[in-house]
C-alpha cells in the first residue's frame, strides 16, 4: 500500500529530526564560558531527567513482564482445567441439513464399523456451541411463578459415555428401558438444575419437574444427575442443563471419540461413510478441543502481542541503561582511578556503578507492581473461573529486571575497572 509506506517514511523522518533536534538545541543553549570552566549550571536537572527516563522505561518493562506472566498462567489454567467432560480426541461432525439430521442413526451405524472410533454419540447442542433452546422449569409442589431457568438439549444414550460426563446420582438414558425411549418422559439434569429445583442427590431420583408450553403442562421424571460441566468458556458461570431423549428427534451434532495415532486414514474412512449415507452433501468436521480454545483466541493474540512489546520495551530499557552507565563511568573516570590506586578491585568498581542503577530499578518495581496488579486483577475478573493472582510473578519480574540491570551495567563497569589508572588520572 503506497500510502502506508509514505506514512512509515514520514514517521521515520519526523522521529529522526526530533531525536537530532534535542541535543542540537540543548548544546547550543550552553554559555561558552561555563563550558570552558567545566560546569553548565543544569547538570543536576539533566542528570535527574536521564535517571527519570530510565525509571519510566523500566516501569513499562517490569509491568509488561508481570502482565505476561499472569496471562500465561491464566491461559494455562484454561487449557488444563477439568471441564466436566473429555474434550481431547473428540471429533465433531455437524449435521447442517434436515436430511443429514434424519439420517443420523444410519450414519452412526456405518461409522461404528470404523476401527479407529471408540464410541459415537450425538446431541442437539454440544459444548462450545451457543444453545438457543431454554425453558423455565418448576419442581413438585411449586408453581410456574417459582420456575427456574435451564438450557435444554436432546441427546441419544451413547452421547454421555462418549463425552465421559460424570454421574452424581442415578443413571443415564438406557435404550432397553421403555420409559426412556417413549418420547422424553424421563430426563437427565445437571447438578446446578437439581439445586435450583430444590432437590438433593439423596432425594432427586424419581422426582418430577414441570414446564408449561402452548397452554399445556409437561412433566418429566428425573432418572439421573450429571456433574456440572462447562458448556461455554470459563468467562461464564456453569449453567443449568436438561437432557431429554426421543428417537423422533435425532441429534444435530455427531461426536466420535477417536484414536489419534492414525488420523488421516480414519478421516478418509469417515468421509467415505458420510458420502455413502449423505451423497452430494459436504462433509464437515472439527476437533472439540480446538473449537473450545477458539473462545480464548483474543486472549492468546493479546498474550503474543504483549510478549513482543515486553521484549521490545526491555531492549529499549537496556539501551537507555547502557547509555546511562557509559555516561556514569565516563564522568567518574578520575574517581575510579583513585579507587584503583587505593586498592579497589574490579568487583568493587562494578558494584559501585551497579548500586545506583539497582536503586532505580527498585523504584521502577515499586511503581510498576501495584499498577500491574490492578490491571491484571481487572482482566482476571472477566473470567468467572480464574487463578489467584500469582505473587511470584511480581517477584520474578523484579528479579529479572535486576539481573538484566546488573548484566547491562557490568559491561561498562568492567571496562572502567580494567582501564589504566594512569590514563584516568592524567590531567586534561
Amino acid at each position: 500500500d503506497p500510502s502506508l509506506l509514505l506514512w512509515i517514511a514520514g514517521i521515520t523522518l519526523f522521529t529522526a529530526l526530533l531525536a537530532g533536534s534535542y541535543p542540537a538545541l540543548y548544546l547550543s543553549g550552553f554559555n561558552p564560558a561555563s563550558i570552558f570552566r567545566g560546569s553548565s549550571g543544569t547538570m543536576f536537572s539533566a542528570r535527574q531527567i536521564r535517571r527519570g527516563l530510565v525509571v519510566v522505561q523500566f516501569i513499562v518493562s517490569i509491568g509488561l513482564i508481570q502482565g505476561i506472566l499472569v496471562i500465561q498462567q491464566q491461559l494455562s489454567y484454561v487449557r488444563n482445567k477439568n471441564l466436566g467432560f473429555e474434550k481431547d480426541a473428540q471429533l465433531v461432525v455437524p449435521l447442517h441439513t434436515s436430511t443429514s439430521v434424519e439420517r443420523y442413526y444410519n450414519l452412526k451405524q456405518v461409522l461404528q464399523k470404523q476401527p479407529g472410533i471408540r464410541s459415537i454419540g450425538g446431541a442437539s447442542c454440544i459444548p462450545g456451541i451457543r444453545n438457543v433452546e431454554d425453558m423455565l422449569f418448576y419442581a413438585e409442589g411449586k408453581t410456574a411463578e417459582e420456575a427456574v431457568h435451564s438450557y435444554m438439549l436432546w441427546a441419544d444414550p451413547s452421547y454421555f459415555p462418549t463425552m465421559q460426563f460424570g454421574l452424581a446420582a442415578g443413571r443415564f438414558f438406557d435404550e432397553r428401558q421403555p420409559t426412556d425411549s417413549s418420547g422424553a418422559a424421563t430426563a437427565v439434569i445437571s447438578e446446578k438444575l437439581m439445586r435450583s429445583l430444590g432437590y438433593t442427590p439423596d432425594n432427586v431420583i424419581g422426582k418430577k419437574f414441570y414446564w408449561n408450553w402452548d397452554n399445556q403442562k409437561h412433566a418429566h421424571e428425573i432418572i439421573g444427575v450429571l456433574k456440572d460441566f462447562h458448556a461455554s468458556s470459563l468467562r461464564d458461570e456453569v449453567e443449568s442443563q436438561l437432557f431429554l431423549w426421543s428417537s423422533d428427534r435425532p441429534p444435530s451434532y455427531l461426536v466420535a471419540s477417536v484414536r489419534t495415532d492414525n488420523l488421516q486414514p480414519l478421516i478418509a474412512g469417515m468421509r467415505e461413510s458420510w458420502e455413502q449415507v449423505n451423497p452430494g452433501e459436504p462433509f464437515d468436521f472439527y476437533f472439540l478441543d480446538e473449537k473450545l480454545q477458539q473462545a480464548y483466541l483474543s486472549d492468546q493474540r493479546a498474550s503474543g502481542l504483549i510478549f513482543s512489546f515486553t521484549l521490545l520495551a526491555l531492549f529499549i530499557s537496556c539501551l537507555g541503561l547502557f547509555g546511562l552507565a557509559a555516561f556514569a563511568a565516563e564522568s567518574r573516570t578520575k574517581e575510579i582511578g583513585v579507587r584503583k590506586v587505593l586498592g579497589a578491585t574490579a568487583t568493587n568498581i562494578v558494584g559501585l556503578l551497579s548500586k545506583d542503577f539497582i536503586r532505580l530499578v527498585l523504584v521502577a518495581l515499586l511503581i510498576a507492581s501495584p499498577v500491574a496488579w490492578y490491571f491484571m486483577q481487572r482482566w482476571l475478573q472477566d473470567f468467572h473461573y480464574h487463578i489467584d493472582m500469582p505473587w511470584w510473578a511480581f517477584v520474578a519480574a523484579g528479579v529479572a529486571a535486576i539481573a538484566v540491570t546488573i548484566l547491562t551495567v557490568s559491561w561498562q563497569g568492567i571496562r572502567a575497572a580494567m582501564a589504566s589508572p594512569v590514563q584516568s588520572l592524567r590531567s586534561e
